[in-house]
This record gives C-alpha cells, sequence and structure tokens, in this order.
C-alpha cells in the first residue's frame, strides 16, 4: 500500500490540487484491494486444482 501511497501523493495534487492528496488514500486502499483479490483468486485457483488432483 505504501508503494501505491506515496507516488500518488506526490502526482494527484498536480491534477486535483489539494484534494488530490485526500483522495490518494482511499484510492491506494482501493488499488490494493483489489490487486490483493486478484492474487487471491490466481493463487486460489492453482491450489484447488492440486488438491482435486490429489483425490
Amino acid at each position: 500500500k505504501v508503494f501505491l501511497l506515496i507516488p500518488l501523493a506526490y502526482i494527484l495534487p498536480l491534477f486535483l490540487q489539494v484534494r488530490g492528496i485526500y483522495f490518494a488514500e482511499p484510492l491506494a486502499d482501493i488499488t490494493a484491494a483489489i490487486f490483493c483479490i486478484l492474487l487471491f483468486l490466481a493463487n486460489f485457483k492453482k491450489i484447488l486444482g492440486k488438491a482435486s488432483m490429489e483425490k
């Protein structure tokens, strides 16, 4: 999340002035959550595939 928050905190104010700083935190949270969900789903499918092959 920090890897997203710091660049967003510097970039967004260039376009949105002071509001960009306030939008950086939720945007970093949402982006990190989506990324984590995608990684979880990809790995979960692999784990389920291995478990079903063992039976």
